[in-house]
């Protein structure tokens, strides 16, 4: 049998851990060459179709990092992960839904349907949320708070994040989470903004 078949997809929790600033800068360099390349040839982001430069730009860089592709072989891993993540990084450019990314993970890298639907998920939601919150450093942001969705049975990790309101921007959710989202299925989302909060406003009077 593959070891793809063997190998649970992801980890119970989706974790980074906390982004450093070159990273940062890293993410929003590319997402400008992205906006670049996409007006010499006439076109435009659409930030509401999974398009936001840096959302694909993360996707470029860091997609498929936390899939589990390979418990035996590195370089096979790395592999893989490398061209997932150009296959992932071109489908959004492309403003490919979830349902045409998943076809395209399951022909193209031998995963279940099942399976490929959830890698799609994943790995946009993780784009979105990550590039997202790329984006939120790189114009300022200062504080963010977790938005849950509307989805029934939300988990208590995402309640708690979401309880804990706002947060300075580069602090870690009670979940340990950065941004949203928190483990597979999750459709939580990220609010930023730059005004300070109740005790910083305080201080400067």
């Amino acid at each position: 049998m593959n070891v793809l078949d063997t190998r649970m997809l992801y980890a119970p929790t989706l974790r980074y851990g906390l982004l450093s600033t070159a990273l940062v800068d890293e993410i929003v360099t590319l997402a400008r060459e992205i906006q670049a390349d996409e007006a010499k040839v006439g076109g435009q982001i659409d930030f509401l179709n999974h398009q936001d430069p840096n959302a694909i730009a993360w996707a470029g860089l860091h997609g498929a990092e936390l899939l589990e592709i390979d418990g035996q072989s590195h370089a096979l891993g790395m592999g893989w992960r490398v061209l997932m993540r150009d296959a992932l990084a071109e489908a959004m450019r492309q403003k490919m839904t979830d349902k045409q990314v998943a076809d395209l993970v399951r022909f193209r890298f031998g995963y279940s349907e099942a399976d490929a639907s959830v890698i799609a998920r994943t790995e946009i939601r993780l784009a979105l949320g990550y590039g997202s919150y790329c984006g939120a450093v790189s114009v300022g942001m200062t504080r963010k708070r977790w938005l849950l969705s509307n989805d029934d049975g939300v988990c208590e990790g995402c309640r708690a994040n979401a309880e804990c309101g706002w947060l300075q921007i580069d602090a870690p959710f009670p979940s340990g989470a950065l941004a949203a989202v928190d483990h597979v299925g999750c459709r939580c989302d990220t609010a930023y903004t730059a005004k300070p909060g109740r005790d910083a406003a305080k201080r400067k009077l």
